[in-house]
């Protein structure tokens, strides 16, 4: 997760496999907040270990931000509950 020091709150991946997917599709974490401004190329290196460490095939970036995307409303919820 993000948590910017203006307030800005966002989910930048599901869980460990989605961020290792990130990662390998050539996305790093501010990106998913800022929005990516290129074509991301992909790292054989760490496509090699998310394969293995996530047992899935390789995730599409705009899957993978849509997924994070989805979790943003419970973190939020979460976020205001500890506020309150």
């Amino acid at each position: 997760m993000f948590l910017g020091s203006e307030g800005e709150l966002q989910v930048i991946a599901r869980d460990l496999g989605d961020y290792l997917w990130l990662l390998a599709n050539g996305v790093g974490p501010l990106e998913t907040v800022d929005g990516i401004h290129r074509v991301p190329e992909p790292i054989p290196e760490l496509l090699a270990v998310a394969q293995r460490h996530t047992g899935t095939a390789q995730r599409p970036v705009d899957a993978l931000i849509a997924a994070a995307d989805v979790e943003l409303p419970a973190l939020t919820a979460l976020i205001n509950s500890g506020t309150n």
